[in-house]
């Protein structure tokens, strides 16, 4: 059973990952039976900022019902399934994500989210490595990596990673001798 404190934390980290609304954009009243993809994902994503995961789990189906391989369409459905509290879908929608598209850093982020909150944590700190592998500069992966090792009580690696995720952050610029 995963608690609601940690349940808050991961839909706060995967906010954290999620786009980002303009200020005073609201999602749409109902989705349109004429919509694109490109419609149905802004939608979704609008629907998403707004807490309203139903509707937009509605627009993320029917994006793939027109196209079942559509990658961010699996990761934006995982993404709500997991602010629902619905663990097991989410991971398996990054699972499939990770199926169609095994070099997203964001996606092995997500799953590695998923697993420490499942109580997971080894199969996580992996999911972690392998988005950072993808993508070393990818912060969020750091601070989540090092949350986990954290909680598996591997303090000093713990440091290593929030020490590179603060790096990262503060932008490592190197003045070069001519």
């Amino acid at each position: 059973m995963v608690g609601l404190g940690l349940l808050k934390t991961v839909a706060g980290t995967l906010r954290g990952i999620a786009p980002r609304s303009k200020k005073g954009e609201r999602a749409a009243e109902e989705v349109r039976a004429d919509a694109t993809i490109a419609d149905l994902n802004q939608q979704g994503s609008a629907y998403a900022r707004s807490s309203e995961y139903e509707k937009a789990l509605e627009c993320f189906d029917r994006i793939l019902e027109i196209e079942p391989r559509q990658i961010r369409a699996w990761n934006n459905k995982g993404n709500c399934y997991a602010n629902m509290g619905m663990l097991d879908e989410a991971l398996a929608c990054y699972e499939r994500a990770l199926q169609l598209s095994p070099e997203d850093a964001r996606i092995w982020n997500n799953k590695g989210v998923i697993l420490d909150a499942i109580g997971r944590p080894k199969e996580a700190v992996r999911c972690f490595n392998q988005a950072i592998a993808l993508n070393p500069d990818f912060i969020p992966a750091w601070e989540n990596k090092g949350n986990t090792l954290l909680r598996l009580n591997r303090v000093a690696e713990s440091r290593q990673c929030q020490n590179q995720a603060e790096e990262l952050k503060r932008g490592s610029f190197k003045v070069v001798d001519s």
